[in-house]
């Protein structure tokens, strides 16, 4: 394909303490999104959600010795402690699990930040998605080019990685940083996706083809129920619905009346 690896769409938070990301179709290039194996416990999946609302900041440089919060995000220096340096503690994000969701989709767990979320990041912070346990020093971990594909989230057939990304969530949904989006409407999308990807074999044709025919003989039965209810025949305005055998047998009198 054409693509250039996973970029966000979109995300929102489910009622089951889960995010479901959504990346862009387009950009996929016919692929699909794939989460490959990880150390849940040693490299993790490199997606972390914060827990602590007043934390966020989108860039961080050391001043003095310091590290100071220089972007939270609109441009302005972010959140600092009363010696002027910026100090959301070592919990502030919260490393998470992910899984496959769809084509276009993956699944977060919430359940090590507690269902908690005000934002969200991916492969933002830190250092390689790999390990290597050759004993290197932190320097040379920081210096070293990290190997190829091996973040979790890539394209199932090039490989290739997914775009890093941090977001705030507003409302249930991201919210990126600008000039960056993701805003895209996640429910109508991930519908029209996974119904498109759906492959067409004996059983789908069949369980499609057996809701189908219930959908029909449900509007049938609705419609019969609403015509017995209105005496067997609908009355026409203007006319009497007259009892044949209340009639009189005398075809004078019977010319005075209207029967239909």
């Amino acid at each position: 394909g054409d693509g250039v690896g996973p970029t966000i769409a979109g995300c929102r938070v489910m009622n089951d303490d889960t995010i479901v990301v959504h990346f862009r179709r387009k950009l996929l290039g016919g692929e699909r999104v794939e989460v490959q194996d990880y150390d849940a416990e040693l490299t993790m999946s490199k997606m972390e959600v914060m827990v602590d609302p007043e934390a966020f900041c989108l860039q961080t440089k050391y001043v003095n010795g310091k590290i100071v919060c220089v972007d939270d995000g609109s441009g302005n220096a972010g959140p600092i402690d009363g010696g002027g340096v910026y100090n959301p503690g070592s919990g502030a994000w919260v490393p998470v699990d992910i899984e496959s969701a769809g084509p276009a989709e993956i699944r977060v767990n919430l359940t090590k930040s507690g269902g908690v979320a005000f934002a969200i990041r991916y492969a933002w912070d830190g250092t390689c998605c790999s390990y290597d346990p050759s004993g290197i020093t932190v320097g040379d971990e920081v210096s070293r080019a990290c190997p190829v594909a091996s973040c979790p989230i890539v394209g199932n057939e090039t490989m290739l990685p997914a775009d890093p990304f941090v977001a705030r969530i507003v409302g249930g949904k991201c919210e990126c940083m600008a000039p960056q989006t993701c805003d895209a409407s996640l429910g109508v999308q991930a519908f029209r996706f996974r119904i498109r990807d759906v492959p067409l074999t004996e059983e789908s044709f069949l369980i499609a083809s057996g809701s189908l025919l219930a959908f029909i003989l449900f509007i049938c039965f609705i419609c019969t129920c609403r015509i017995m209810s209105a005496g067997g025949r609908p009355e026409k305005e203007g006319y009497e619905m007259v009892d044949l055998g209340a009639l009189p047998q005398d075809d004078t009198e019977l010319e005075e009346h209207e029967v239909w």
